[in-house]
């Protein structure tokens, strides 16, 4: 019973047939932990990879939830994501966090370091981070590379760690606690209500305005994480 639905006007050539905005709207709903009376906005990353100052798998219910997908991290103690604080974005501080979560979580290193291989369905992990966390480990790329050249910045975009991608994510720069996101894709499914699969209506004319033809498209699904332990979050 979550869904969404977006107006187009077919008029304009660049919008026609174009799911454009509903593409955007899920983006948004992709980074939101919706309130519990919410019916309408799909779970989120943030409903499922919960923030918590104590390191450890210790990230539990989404503030404003009791539970998660109906099943109570309290009662289930293994139903907790891995979380905790970081205070720099240092190889001291941060890294080793993300280090000791890797293991942790058992994420694991591919085989090759190609980076053509990270944009491949094939490859299940990333770290998902606002701007400005993505320039600081950036910064920690550059001053560790003895050959960078003439690139003044070398690092741009080409971050690993254990050779999985830092990926930024434009929807987290409203989060001033700067968080890392580690994601298991493998652990995370999405279903889709039968029928409802980008379900375009037919065109009807806008009232008041008989140039103008009106067509919607609805989308009804739901973010699914199958096992929260292997995934992590860190925040500031």
């Amino acid at each position: 019973n979550r869904g969404k639905s977006v107006i187009f006007n077919i008029i304009e050539p660049r919008r026609a047939g174009c799911a454009l905005d509903l593409v955007e709207k899920m983006e948004t709903a992709l980074w939101t932990s919706p309130a519990s009376d919410d019916v309408l906005t799909p779970y989120g990353i943030p409903y499922w990879i919960v923030k918590n100052a104590t390191t450890g798998f210790n990230g539990g219910a989404p503030s404003g939830h009791t539970s998660v997908a109906g099943i109570s991290p309290t009662t289930y103690s293994k139903w907790k994501n891995y979380s905790g604080q970081y205070s720099q974005v240092s190889k001291t501080d941060l890294i080793a966090k993300i280090r000791t979560a890797l293991t942790k979580t058992r994420f694991v290193t591919p085989a090759s370091v190609k980076l053509s291989q990270y944009t491949s369905e094939t490859h299940p992990y990333s770290y998902q981070v606002n701007e400005t966390t993505q320039q600081s480990i950036e910064n920690i790329g550059e001053a560790q590379n003895e050959n960078l050249g003439r690139d003044v910045a070398s690092m741009d975009g080409q971050l690993v760690i254990r050779r999985n991608p830092v990926e930024y994510t434009p929807e987290l720069d409203g989060d001033s606690t700067n968080p890392v996101y580690g994601i298991n894709y493998e652990t995370f499914r999405g279903a889709v209500m039968t029928g409802m699969d980008m379900k375009e209506s037919p065109a009807i004319r806008v009232a008041g305005r008989h140039r103008v033809w009106a067509q919607y498209v609805d989308h009804c699904y739901q973010l699914l994480c199958l096992d929260r332990r292997r995934n992590f979050v860190f925040y500031v």
